[in-house]
C-alpha cells in the first residue's frame, strides 16, 4: 500500500474526492466549490458532498484547490493545452496531493479524462485505490447518474433519471 507522506499528521480517512473544476463559472470571486457554475459542476458537489468525504478541486489553473478558497474566474481549460503541459499540470498537482491531503485508502475522482490522463499513476501511488464511478459515460449520462445516486432533502436517492 502506498504511504502519503506530505501530510503525515493529518488524519487518516477512509474516503477523499477530486472533482474537476470546469464549466460555465461565475463572473466574480468566490470560493471554489461555488465558482463553477455548470450543471455538470453543481451535480458533482451534491453528490460528493453528500459521502461526506474531504475533497478538492482540481484546477486547469490552479492545480488541487480546496473547495473553500476564494478565487477568481479564470479561462484556463486543460483541452486547450497540449500534452506536455497536461503532464506538467499533472505533476504539480500531484506534488500539491502530497504536501496537502491526508493519506486515504479509496480517492474517489469525478473528472474527465484531460483532467485524469497523466494524474492516475500520481494518485495510484498515494492511495490503496482510485474509483472513477463516471469512466465511460457521456456527460448527459453523468449527470443522471449522479442525480441518481445523490440523496435529496429526505435522505431518499432518486429513482428517476
Amino acid at each position: 500500500m502506498a504511504m502519503h507522506y506530505g501530510a503525515a499528521y493529518a488524519p487518516k480517512v477512509e474516503n477523499l474526492a477530486l472533482i474537476a473544476h470546469a464549466g460555465a463559472q461565475r463572473s466574480d470571486a468566490a470560493p471554489a466549490r461555488e465558482l463553477c457554475t455548470s450543471r455538470w459542476f453543481v451535480l458533482a458537489r451534491a453528490y460528493i458532498e453528500s459521502q461526506g468525504c474531504p475533497w478538492y478541486l482540481l484546477s486547469a489553473k490552479y492545480g488541487l484547490l480546496s473547495p473553500s478558497r476564494v478565487v477568481n474566474p479564470y479561462e484556463v481549460d486543460l483541452s486547450n493545452m497540449r500534452a506536455a503541459q497536461r503532464r506538467a499540470w499533472a505533476e504539480r498537482v500531484a506534488d500539491q496531493a502530497r504536501n496537502q491531503l491526508p493519506y486515504s485508502e479509496r480517492i474517489l475522482v469525478l473528472a474527465g479524462m484531460k483532467y485524469r490522463e497523466f494524474l492516475m499513476p500520481h494518485l495510484a501511488q498515494l492511495t490503496g485505490s482510485v474509483y472513477l464511478p463516471l469512466d465511460g459515460l457521456t456527460v448527459g449520462l453523468q449527470c443522471s447518474w449522479l442525480r441518481c445516486n445523490t440523496p435529496g432533502p429526505d435522505g431518499q436517492r432518486s429513482e428517476v433519471p
